[in-house]
């Protein structure tokens, strides 16, 4: 598990991705998606308190890096990537951030899918204590088997 005093640095040279959007805690999230689109889930898990809940649509919630890695990193082995296109944020008075957006998954065999998204992320410091991602997934499993 990662120490909750461990910095995050994590600036690559797209990080600057969605150039209208920032703010602390926003510059936070865009760093965890770009890991996110990066499939890398040793680096996505980094963003998230050692208890954080992870709910990604209508999967169980998970708690906690690892339980985060491993379902991340059961998801990401059915796709070839994942882009995210940040429409709106918005930041509430209790600092909790909502994200409106479309992500395109792109399948193993070659089919694209740009579906609408919905975050709600709660931060406990500079990390994520609650990622809840309402979506419908559906469309990228229908009539697929990977091989």
């Amino acid at each position: 598990m990662v120490a909750q005093t461990e910095q995050i640095t994590w600036d690559w040279p797209h990080a600057k991705k969605w150039p209208k959007f920032s703010g602390e805690k926003i510059d936070i999230i865009k760093k965890m998606f770009l890991a996110g689109e990066a499939m890398n889930v040793h680096n996505f898990t980094k963003f998230y308190t050692d208890d954080a809940l992870y709910q990604f649509s209508n999967y169980p919630v998970v708690y906690g890096p690892d339980a985060i890695a491993a379902a991340s990193a059961g998801f990401i082995a059915t796709v070839e990537g994942l882009h995210h296109h940040i429409t709106n944020i918005w930041e509430t008075a209790d600092g909790t951030i909502i994200c409106e957006m479309e992500v395109t998954y792109v399948r193993f065999d070659g089919k694209v899918f740009t579906l609408p998204c919905c975050d709600t992320i709660r931060f406990e410091g500079n990390k994520v204590k609650e990622l809840r991602i309402y979506m419908d997934i559906s469309p990228v499993f229908a009539d697929y088997n990977p091989a």
